[in-house]
């Protein structure tokens, strides 16, 4: 997969900085998904390991940061920056229980199911190779 925005162009898209960004780069967008993919589940300094582990629940921080990034790339295309905060999260299932034990990139998939006004409602997977990890849907409430 190419790579069509680095880690350091990330930083511009997200409100997030430093290691909370935790995206390393995106490899697909257009107006209806995103595919983005990272390394930092193996970081031992991820901020967001538990007693030395990363849950495999913080799968969903991957995924809305992919969300997010993907909204700032249409917003801006469309000239309305926006931004938006979780609303809920739906028919999410595990099949996995931690993340920094799969060796191989974490690749995060977010497509558009709705698109209202003020929600958007997106189906996620995180996956390693051909392996889903986690799956659900996340509804956003935009601002």
């Amino acid at each position: 997969m190419k790579v069509l925005i680095n880690r350091e162009q990330l930083q511009t898209l997200l409100p997030h900085a430093g290691c909370m960004s935790l995206l390393n780069e995106i490899v697909h967008w257009d107006q209806s998904e995103i595919v983005a993919k990272t390394q930092t589940h193996l970081d031992e300094n991820n901020p967001l390991r538990f007693q030395r582990r990363l849950s495999a629940t913080i799968a969903i921080e991957y995924a809305s940061q992919a969300i997010a990034v993907h909204g700032s790339l249409v917003n801006a295309q469309r000239g309305e920056p926006r931004q938006g905060m979780i609303g809920s999260l739906i028919n999410v299932t595990y099949d996995t229980t931690y993340l920094d034990d799969k060796e191989n990139s974490l690749l995060i998939y977010a497509s558009v199911l709705q698109q209202l006004d003020l929600i958007q409602k997106y189906h996620f997977k995180v996956c390693v190779q051909e392996t889903i990890l986690i799956s659900g849907d996340i509804l956003v409430i935009l601002q």
